[in-house]
Order: structure tokens, then sequence, then C-alpha cells
């Protein structure tokens, strides 16, 4: 009855210390330098993940272990995009089919040509697709930082799977924050 009590006990401190952790890591900072967004902006989204840490591993060894993550972690970029634009949906409170927007500010994979770009780099994704990363937003008019991204994993399916549910935590994020910025005149 004792030990049930103790492991009871442990494994409650073991909850709220995960739990404090991802409270501490999902306080963003972002300094905008003065940057400015213009109406009708195309943001483009870019991923720096070879050099993650994957739960203890790199990206080649994460690759050995688990083949289809060299193939298909660019479906996961492609989720965090679709989850920014449709986090501005709900926004201006529009139905809008998946991967289609209806605003000013719309998000895209492709970086190419692009006045607005951001490039998320990713700095470790576990095992259950919780991911920590910073990002850069460059603009014509400078420079912003994110740091300290958290994507919230996910419970069931592969590893791409639930870095996908990680990433699209960070593309929800890093929308709330532009929005925020321009609602507040920041940018």
């Amino acid at each position: 009855m004792i030990m049930k009590k103790h492991i009871t006990t442990l494994l409650s401190i073991l909850v709220l210390s995960t739990s404090t952790f991802a409270q501490f890591y999902q306080r963003t900072s972002v300094d905008w330098n003065g940057i400015k967004l213009d109406e009708n902006s195309v943001i483009g989204i870019a991923f720096e993940i070879k050099e993650a840490n994957f739960g203890g591993l790199s990206f080649s060894d994460r690759c050995d272990v688990d083949p289809e993550l060299e193939t298909e972690w660019p479906d996961a970029v492609t989720r965090c995009v679709n989850s920014a634009n449709q986090y501005m949906n709900r926004l201006y409170g529009q139905y809008v089919p998946y991967g289609q927007t209806a605003h000013s500010i719309h998000y895209t994979t492709k970086t190419e040509g692009k006045s607005y770009v951001i490039v998320v780099k990713v700095l470790s994704v576990a095992s259950d697709g919780w991911t920590i990363a910073d990002a850069t937003f460059t603009t014509p008019y400078g420079v912003a930082t994110f740091t300290n991204l958290v994507g919230k994993g996910g419970r069931f399916g592969s590893f791409v799977n639930l870095m996908g549910d990680g990433f699209e935590s960070i593309g929800e994020e890093l929308a709330k924050r532009i929005y925020k910025a321009k609602e507040r005149k920041k940018i």
C-alpha cells in the first residue's frame, strides 16, 4: 500500500513537471525590430530540420530508424502552413476549405521570390512529436525573431504524423503572433 502511494506520487510529479516544462517553453518571445506587413501579403514558410535533435538522434540516424521521415517530412511542413491559414480563417469567421484562404495574409510553402519569409529552425523533436523551434521572419523592412516556439505533438500515429501534429501547432502559433502584432500596429 505504501509503495503504491509512492508510485502515485512520483507519477504526479512527473506529469506536473512535464506540463511546467511545456508552459516554460510556450512563452515565445518576439522581437519585431520595426518591420512592417503590407496588406495582401503572402508569407512563405520554410523549415530547417536537418540539424535538429530527434530524441537523441541526428536527422540521418533517425531516417535509418524511420525511413519514411526522409521523404515525408515535407508533408509536416504543409500541415504547418495549412494550420496557419486555418487559424486566420477562423479569426475571420468564414468557412473556407482546408488549404485555402479568405483573408489578406496568406501562408505558403513556396519561399522562392517572396518578400516575406519565415524560416523555422527546428531544434528538437521528441518521439511523440513535441517540437521546439526558433524562427526568423524576414521582410523588406527588417527581420523579426521568434524564440522557443513549442509544437504540441500527438498521441497516435507514425513518427512523421506525430511530428506533423507538432508542426501544425507551430504554424498556428506563428499565425497568432503575426496577427496580434498586426492588430496592435506593431507591424
